[in-house]
């Protein structure tokens, strides 16, 4: 079943608003006039903030499992299946700037959601990255299995992420060396490989 639109609404709003002010500053209130919902509409679907938060956390998941979804069916070279998704990844965050308003404003924050979901993250990435893992050098040659290479990439991207170096792209200089040696691809200059999305 299809969220109504005004659910829809605080959802949206409520990340507009995290993006500008982070959670500590945010009331219910604030939600209801950014959203442009009535406190009835809102506390219909929500009894505190915290719920507000955890249909955001939801609908931001989701939206990241439909971008991996469409990602590999875009490039479903399996050559390509390592950097198409950690490149899904990376661009699926930076299209919500409430992450890196949470990244400078919040990182203790973005710690602890990580800590709490990063088991779910890692086994969404691992099945999206499917048979690349047991084509990856570092796992054919029993280095590690693929479930370590996977939680190794994924720890790349999420470095890169929190703490972002001059280079382009969604690993940084040094992290582009490490994906090549570990999965045997070279990496393609930025932008190579177009995600569609």
């Amino acid at each position: 079943m299809k969220p109504a639109p005004s659910y829809g609404r605080i959802i949206d709003g409520t990340l507009r608003l995290l993006a500008r002010r982070g959670p500590r500053r945010l009331s219910m209130t604030d939600i209801c006039v950014e959203s442009g919902v009535s406190r009835g509409t809102l506390y219909r679907y929500f009894a505190n903030r915290e719920e507000v938060f955890e249909a955001v956390e939801a609908s931001v998941e989701a939206t990241l499992r439909d971008a991996l979804r469409q990602a590999v069916a875009a490039h479903p070279d399996p050559a390509d299946r390592a950097e198409v998704v950690l490149e899904g990844l990376a661009q699926h965050a930076r299209s919500y700037p409430v992450v890196q308003t949470l990244v400078q404003q919040e990182p203790g924050l973005v710690r602890d959601y990580l800590q709490r979901h990063y088991d779910a993250l890692l086994e969404l990435v691992a099945t999206h990255l499917d048979t690349a893992l047991d084509d990856a050098p570092a796992v054919r040659d029993q280095l590690m299995t693929g479930r370590q290479l996977a939680d190794v990439l994924l720890r790349l991207v999420l470095a890169h992420l929190m703490m972002p170096d001059a280079s382009e792209g969604y690993l940084g200089a040094n992290g582009r060396e490490i994906f090549g040696l570990l999965t045997g691809q070279a990496q393609r200059s930025h932008g190579d490989l177009r995600m569609t999305g």
